[in-house]
């Protein structure tokens, strides 16, 4: 069952139907900051790791 949510869920995002929500770009060095915001609830949406 969840392979095929997850089935679903990659075809909708394939057609272009959904984006996955990103707010918060964090520098590699800022990983704990990015970690905090998951613990303490603070992230809307998905926290990422920019690697430059």
């Amino acid at each position: 069952m969840v392979t095929a949510c997850y089935d679903d869920l990659f075809s909708l995002y394939d057609a272009g139907r959904i984006e996955p929500r990103t707010l918060s770009l964090y520098p590699l060095d800022r990983v704990g900051d990015a970690i905090a915001s998951l613990r303490d609830r603070t992230a809307s949406g998905r926290p990422v790791l920019v690697m430059r």
